[in-house]
């Protein structure tokens, strides 16, 4: 865990009121906040990202928990946040970005991840994919709006679960039809297929506390991440890219 050192200033706009702060590793992250009075399901999503991120070696930013107790914050936020590192000279990805980028074929994880975790969010909003100058890599940011929304509840999980969407509008559409192939994909697969239902009631059971009080109960969420990942090859063989050979049947 993180502990905040100092606040650097407002990241910008935004419903998690996300600053720029240094922490006490030396580097600086971006925060994004959570009212106690507000249930904390953009936290809880952020962190799922995080720890499945990991597991499945994503090209998500560094993140963790944050303890801001001692920036002298509003007492009417958490003390526990949640945090991403932040990526200097990065711009928005764009198509001119891909023969130009390293990574390119880890874009298959990040996809299959979306379409697990139905997030359309980062196909819509074209400022959760950045570019680096610096190494030429792709990043992925901002996982708070999984499951469709930023204020999920057990309704929306229990519809979410075994509805397969396909998400496949601007840079997703062209990555699948040009730059991605089936084989890129099955490391991530394979990855998946790991994960114990263990596993996932550990990650679930580090959720911090004072983050669950709201209308969900979070055995709905353990439910809907075994079942995903149970029906994992359903959800990739709808998103898969097709051979030419496919695409003339």
């Amino acid at each position: 865990m993180l502990r905040g050192k100092k606040v650097l200033g407002n990241v910008g706009v935004g419903v998690t009121c996300p600053f720029f702060c240094e922490a006490n590793d030396g580097n600086i992250y971006i925060v994004k906040t959570n009212k106690k009075n507000i249930p904390a399901q953009i936290l809880i999503s952020e962190f799922l990202g995080k720890f499945i991120g990991e597991r499945l070696e994503l090209i998500f930013p560094h993140s963790d928990l944050i303890d801001i107790s001692q920036l002298k914050m509003n007492e009417s936020f958490f003390s526990l946040q949640f945090a991403s590192q932040y990526i200097p000279y990065v711009e928005y990805l764009n198509h001119d970005h891909f023969k130009k980028a390293i990574n390119i074929k880890e874009m298959a994880g990040v996809i299959l991840f979306d379409h697990i975790f139905h997030n359309p969010d980062r196909i819509m909003n074209r400022k959760n994919l950045l570019f680096s100058h610096l190494g030429h890599r792709i990043y992925a940011i901002d996982n708070s709006h999984l499951f469709k929304c930023s204020h999920w509840n057990n309704e929306v999980l229990k519809k979410l679960t075994k509805q397969v969407s396909v998400y496949q509008n601007h840079l997703y559409g062209v990555l699948l039809r040009n730059f991605l192939t089936k084989e890129d994909f099955y490391p991530y697969i394979n990855r998946i297929k790991t994960i114990s239902k263990n596993e996932i009631l550990s990650i679930i059971s580090q959720i911090p506390d004072e983050w669950e009080k709201g209308d969900f109960d979070l055995n709905y969420l353990i439910d809907f991440i075994i079942t995903r990942f149970d029906n994992i090859e359903k959800i990739a063989e709808a998103i898969l890219p097709k051979t030419k050979e496919e695409q003339l049947i």
